[in-house]
């Protein structure tokens, strides 16, 4: 089975909202040509684009068990996100829960 603890659900909307959210919305678009480049970077070095790594989607056809983990006060991964995870993975069987816990971003990993 998968454990996931704070997945998300599209790493290219998630850097965007993270840039915007530190920078504000100018330097967030003064971010974006980096952002780019980082991607662009990621993009050769690994043969594969790491935006259109869209797990929400992917969670149609995963066939095994999955637990998703996400804090109620995650601030980079929304439980709401998570949550659309969860909703398609439950599309294809019933072998999968979620867990919503007190806590924030990844806090699973120092319990």
């Amino acid at each position: 089975g998968i454990i996931a603890d704070s997945p998300f659900t599209n790493l290219g909307e998630l850097a965007l909202e993270q840039a915007k959210k530190q920078y504000g919305s100018f330097l967030g678009f003064i971010l974006n040509p980096i952002i780019e480049k980082v991607r662009e970077k990621i993009t050769r070095d690994l043969k594969a684009d790491p935006f259109e790594l869209n797990p929400k989607e992917e969670a149609k056809s995963i066939k095994i068990p999955v637990l998703l983990a996400v804090g109620n006060s995650d601030d980079l991964t929304r439980p709401s996100e998570v949550e659309k995870i969860h909703e398609n993975l439950k599309a294809n069987h019933s072998l999968n829960n979620l867990l919503k816990f007190d806590g924030t971003h990844l806090s699973l990993i120092h319990i």
